[in-house]
């Protein structure tokens, strides 16, 4: 089966490995999966609706996954708005597609905290000894700017110091954490990932 995910942004490109994960957690099939990339385009694609049109037409996948981060809204607002956009797209065209909606409480980044090895790995510092304070993932939605927090964590992690620490490419850290963890379990105890994964098991089962 082939998916697409319509983000945010670029560097949401860490929400593939979690969405692989969730898939063959319960179906042990292949999933051809990409971030949908309108860059190339001659004109701007602004809103989800337009976005999903896109999407449909480029890479003509089974699965559309759409993501927002909540940010300073509920989950269910932010769910609501992208059901909104979903009805103005069917009003056009009959969907045959399948949708699931990726909502981050608050941030993309609070689902990648939960790792000590992995952040470090990312970091270029696995065998470093310094301790991570990692937030309780019963307590991570409650974190408001979890970006910065794990920014943070990874400037720790490096145990670097003076210019290697201000040159330190922490972007392409954030992106690498995912590629470090083999098993998301842990995020099963995460609402916002809970509300993610069941929408897949209706899906997939």
């Amino acid at each position: 089966m082939k998916y697409v995910l319509i983000s945010d942004g670029s560097s949401d490109r860490v929400l593939l490995q979690i969405i692989n994960y969730t898939l063959n957690s319960f179906h042990n099939s292949f999933f051809e999966g990409e971030m949908a990339d309108f860059s190339f385009l001659p004109e701007r694609i602004a809103g989800i609706d337009k976005k999903i049109l896109s999407a449909i037409d480029l890479y003509e996948p089974d699965i559309i996954f759409i993501h927002r981060d909540s940010e300073k809204e509920l989950l269910v607002i932010r769910e609501a708005e992208i059901n909104e956009q979903l009805n103005k797209v069917s009003e056009n065209i009959k969907l045959n597609k399948q949708f699931v909606k990726i909502i981050p409480v608050k941030m993309t980044e609070s689902w990648l905290m939960f790792d000590e090895m992995a952040i470090k790995s990312a970091a270029g510092n696995p065998n470093g000894r310094v301790k991570l304070n990692l937030p309780k993932l019963s307590t991570i939605e409650n974190i408001i700017d979890s970006k910065s927090n794990l920014e943070d964590l990874l400037r720790i992690a490096s145990e670097l110091s003076g210019r290697r620490l201000k040159n330190m490419n922490i972007r392409r850290a954030i992106q690498l954490i995912p590629e470090y963890i083999d098993d998301f379990s842990p995020l099963e105890k995460i609402p916002s990932y809970i509300h993610f994964k069941n929408q897949v098991q209706k899906l997939i089962l």
